[in-house]
């Protein structure tokens, strides 16, 4: 993700499809980045099918204000949606952050 000096939220959509057993439950758990906080909605997917797709939404919001990014080091944390019902899987997605500087 990439913040830029006039936007200290980044938000996206992701689509994830179910190619473990089914029914299945997964849970959202998030390991935030130094000076970011990572918002994961809807917290649970669930799948009833193999091949299912299920959107989520994440939101990322930087704790550093504009004028101050140019002095920060890029930043790393991961999403992980463990499976709860229909398995034992983990699947994990990496986030890097870095700040523009203002120059730019």
């Amino acid at each position: 993700v990439l913040f830029k000096p006039s936007n200290l939220i980044h938000v996206t959509r992701r689509t994830v499809t179910n190619v473990g057993g089914a029914p299945s439950v997964y849970e959202v758990a998030v390991e935030n980045p130094a000076n970011v906080t990572i918002i994961v909605e809807p917290k649970t997917l669930s799948f009833r099918k193999r091949n299912e797709k299920a959107n989520y939404t994440v939101r990322f919001e930087s704790k550093i204000a504009s004028d101050h990014k140019s002095s920060v080091r890029p930043a790393f944390g991961q999403i992980l949606w463990k499976c709860l019902k229909g398995g034992t899987q983990v699947v994990r997605s990496p986030v890097a952050i870095v700040w523009e500087d203002d120059e730019k």
